[in-house]
């Protein structure tokens, strides 16, 4: 029986593919195939305006929790830093990796 893959909600960042890339090595170590699902944000689109101006609450992850929200992905792979600090009470924070430099 093939099971589906768990598709990951990622931006198209290199550090966010590279992040995904770890989080999908992991889960495929596990024996879970996975999917990675690039995405751009409206951080990554507005690069004419501050954050301020463009409104800073979510530009980096209100398409991957809609993507959630919609069913199209199953996962979503953040930094720390781009999560606010309030999470939508439909969703959940669920793992956290190591980190290499504990300072950063």
């Amino acid at each position: 029986m093939s099971v589906s893959p768990i598709r990951l909600a990622t931006r198209a960042s290199r550090l966010a593919l590279w992040q995904t890339e770890h989080v999908a090595h992991l889960l495929n170590q596990a024996g879970l195939p996975t999917e990675i699902v690039p995405m751009q944000t409206v951080g990554d689109q507005v690069l004419d305006r501050s954050l301020a101006k463009i409104g800073a609450k979510g530009v980096f992850t209100e398409e991957l929790e809609e993507s959630l929200r919609r069913g199209d992905t199953h996962l979503a792979v953040h930094s720390a830093k781009d999560v606010q600090s309030t999470i939508p009470p439909d969703l959940e924070l669920v793992a956290f990796l190591e980190r290499e430099q504990v300072n950063d």
